[in-house]
């Protein structure tokens, strides 16, 4: 058989992704031209009437209103969920819609109660203004803007295991296997534990399949567990919220640190404390970043005419919250970061980004600054260390070795080294996704800032 070449594959991929994102478009723009408010309330794709109620700053940052359906009609199902795209309308005297020009993304809904993010606070004073106001489902570009980004990032990768993997399922072979002997899961019937070696074994891809009631739950679950001894993370997805988390209940119940990713409104009670909202709230400098938005926020409220001053301390406020929240996960958004933040004292890389290696970072822009590199991958140490590299640190990174890395950096830059919890740098280092990770100098000590992503 003919190798077939991936990127043209993805290219192909594309355009079809194209022609079908313009079609529903398209379908989109003439229902909502052609069908009545009633109609569109019956669907559950709109709400009206309604009444915007507070508004305020969420755990995110993000400005959001209240908005509530004041109809009775509580008995229809709506399809308002998180994340997805909302436009609002007015009603003039004549029952035609006038719709606005700024959108908004539901952060949370209920029944009768909905949260949605705006832009700014023209669009709040907007709503609060409208005596009869609605609101919509929008054209949801998100699921197309996802989509084709996850292709053109494929398309780039031109080394590295992204590339491996597009390779392999275009042009598939006989699958990659390790080779060790089977392993004893007495609690597991035969089938699954045969399953679970399956897994353990695979290089690339394994898949386990079977009818409903045969088990396939608890093999995943065994096989994540077993993979977690090898492995820093493991990313599970399903075709529910309600899949995924019984899946993550049961590896809770084994003691393993779960970051629960998704709808919180879809989230049952026992994930909730486990989701990426509840663990950014719960970050140590939440209330020190919460703070800094907040007085950014008020002074941008108090701004007077020629205040000189206050472009300065704006600046700074700027400056100073963005190093505490500065991550990247791709090449460019580390090379924006570490180029316009000049006084990082250390930056935690790993190395396979989303976009690429990061190597490629050092081969674009001079990095001034220590690196330690924490990853999964022991085959780029000599690599690593002609760059500006103070540590190669393989992950699941353990406290001693985190400890040895902080205290070697400290030799060559004779900070003062007190106040750094090496157990909770270390805990976070190995739950945190593949990024850039920025130590910041808070004056009397160092502080890592690790965001729960």
């Amino acid at each position: 058989m003919n190798a077939v070449n991936p990127i043209l594959q993805l290219h192909k991929q594309r355009q079809l992704l194209e022609l079908e994102y313009k079609a529903e478009r398209e379908e989109f723009q003439r229902q909502t031209e052609t069908l009545g408010i009633e109609r569109k309330v019956k669907r559950g794709d709109c709400w009206y009437p309604v009444q915007a109620g507070r508004s305020y700053y969420n755990s995110l940052n993000q400005l959001v209103v209240e908005l509530t359906r004041t109809a009775d009609d509580t008995d229809i199902e709506h399809n308002f969920e998180y994340g997805r795209q909302v436009m609002f309308f007015a009603v003039d005297a004549l029952g035609t819609p006038r719709y606005f020009k700024r959108t908004g993304t539901v952060s949370y809904a209920e029944p009768q109660r909905m949260v949605v993010a705006v832009p700014d606070s023209g669009c709040v004073a907007e709503l609060k203004a409208c005596e009869l106001l609605g609101v919509q489902l929008s054209f949801d570009e998100t699921t197309y803007r996802l989509m084709t980004a996850a292709l053109d990032r494929v398309a780039r990768a031109r080394d590295g295991r992204l590339a491996e993997l597009s390779d392999m399922f275009y042009n598939p072979g006989k699958p990659g296997k390790f080779t060790f002997a089977p392993m004893s899961f007495p609690w597991l019937n035969p089938t699954q534990e045969k399953a679970v070696n399956e897994v353990l074994r695979a290089k690339d891809v394994a898949v386990v399949h079977g009818p409903p009631g045969t088990g396939k739950t608890t093999t995943l679950v065994e096989a994540i567990f077993e993979t977690l001894r090898r492995e820093s993370q493991v990313l599970v997805c399903a075709q529910s919220n309600m899949a995924v988390d019984w899946i993550s209940e049961r590896l809770v119940d084994r003691g393993i640190e779960v970051l629960r990713v998704g709808n919180p409104t879809r989230v049952n009670d026992k994930m909730l404390a486990f989701t990426y909202e509840r663990r950014f709230e719960a970050h140590p400098d939440y209330p020190k970043l919460w703070a800094m938005r907040k007085a950014v926020r008020e002074m941008q409220g108090r701004r007077r005419r020629g205040d000189a001053g206050y472009h300065d301390k704006l600046d700074r406020l700027k400056s100073r919250a963005t190093q505490l929240e500065f991550t990247a996960e791709t090449v460019a958004d580390a090379i924006a970061g570490i180029s316009s933040n000049s006084d990082l004292d250390l930056v935690f890389m790993d190395i396979e980004l989303d976009d690429g290696n990061c190597f490629e970072i050092f081969d674009r822009i001079m990095v001034k600054t220590p690196v330690i590199f924490t990853t999964a991958y022991d085959d780029y140490a000599i690599k690593a260390f002609k760059v500006n590299s103070i540590d190669y640190l393989l992950k699941p990174v353990v406290e001693d070795d985190m400890k040895a890395a902080i205290e070697k950096f400290e030799e060559h830059t004779a900070p003062s080294g007190n106040g750094i919890d090496y157990q909770q740098l270390s805990k976070a280092m190995a739950r945190t996704r593949a990024s850039t990770r920025i130590l910041v100098n808070d004056g009397e000590h160092f502080t890592a800032h690790v965001p729960y992503l």
